[in-house]
């Protein structure tokens, strides 16, 4: 067995569908667990997960694992080794639960954030029943809850603490790990309170950057909000051990060459576990599009940076940022002066 997600989670996207893994690349989309499981592309990539053969479906584990960067199927391979001691049959979840977001990142756009919508215009997505049902129905063999969104700790918080309720009262929350992707920049009170209940606790600050680099990458967050909530955390995570800080990097275009000074200042603030997600889209922003004179500036990724390099990229990502620019009245200039020099 190459990676145990596939056999013992279930993932959903912010628009619904669900899938075995969030790492999955071009996996098709089926929007209920039986679909998915009936289809001919899950049963492929369960029998060559069986024989051990690479499936194009994972090229985001296997391009960090080439740069000898912990993957997700690592990880979880590690945690796998524990879980089936508990339960054979046991069930993570791993789910956006929501597209409301206060946030229009650059790398991000309107399929999941609702702030995006406001200058695209799409509908919102509200279809994560299935989640809940299946939470509530399998809770006797959860082992992991995972939510990201949008904006975890703005989407679906009721239901969120109805379910942890449900896993306090049942007496298996002390067996549960939860873990949430959040961008900082809020922070639940009486949802956190209960987090105190469960076995392990992982909140992963989506951070990209600090200070302005930050903002322009996370706009319109401001980075003293996030300072702030980020204390309070720190607090939380001295007060109950089960509590534990990551961090959640996303290497491409604005961040790849910051990514050793990002690392101190992380260190620096006890945040000693960063993440490395490797931006495949959009493609004007990941590193593997830049043209070949972008190599050898941060040797961390190298190995990535142009291996398929994009026809007319600087005209592509100036058009791009240009235009986003505008709409959000920004300027990435401003915040990224070394990179306008780089190109």
């Amino acid at each position: 067995m190459l990676c145990p997600n596939v056999e013992h989670n279930l993932s959903w996207k912010v628009t619904g569908s669900v899938s075995p893994c969030n790492n999955i690349v071009g996996f098709p989309k089926f929007f209920s667990v039986k679909d998915m499981l009936d289809s001919k592309e899950y049963n492929s990539l369960l029998e060559n997960n069986t024989n051990e053969v690479r499936s194009t479906y994972c090229t985001r584990c296997w391009d960090k694992e080439n740069l000898n960067l912990k993957s997700k199927r690592q990880s979880d391979l590690s945690l796998h080794n524990i879980y089936s001691s508990f339960d054979q049959n046991y069930l993570k979840i791993d789910s956006a639960i929501g597209d409301k977001c206060n946030a229009a990142c650059t790398i991000c756009g309107p399929y999941s954030s609702s702030t995006w919508q406001k200058f695209i215009p799409i509908s919102s997505y509200d279809n994560k029943s299935e989640v809940w049902d299946i939470c509530n129905k399998e809770s006797n063999r959860l082992i992991q809850l995972d939510f990201g969104g949008g904006e975890p700790w703005l989407n679906s918080v009721d239901e969120q603490i109805k379910l942890f309720e449900l896993l306090i009262d049942k007496n298996i929350s002390q067996r549960i790990k939860i873990r949430y992707n959040t961008n900082g920049s809020v922070f639940p009170k009486k949802l956190l309170n209960l987090l105190t209940n469960f076995n392990e606790v992982e909140i992963t600050l989506s951070l990209d950057d600090i200070e302005t680099r930050f903002e322009y990458n996370r706009w319109p967050l401001k980075w003293s909000f996030v300072e702030k909530n980020l204390s309070k955390l720190k607090q939380l995570r001295a007060e109950y051990k089960q509590i534990n800080l990551t961090v959640n990097f996303t290497v491409s275009v604005f961040t790849w060459h910051r990514a050793d000074e990002f690392i101190k200042w992380a260190s620096a603030n006890d945040l000693t576990n960063v993440n490395f997600n490797i931006l495949s889209s959009p493609e004007v922003f990941s590193i593997k599009s830049l043209p070949t004179k972008f190599k050898n500036i941060s040797t961390k990724f190298d190995e990535l940076v142009s291996s398929t390099p994009m026809p007319n990229w600087e005209h592509e990502f100036l058009r791009t940022v240009n235009e986003l620019d505008a709409v959000r009245n920004i300027s990435w200039k401003t915040a990224f002066p070394e990179l306008e020099s780089m190109i």
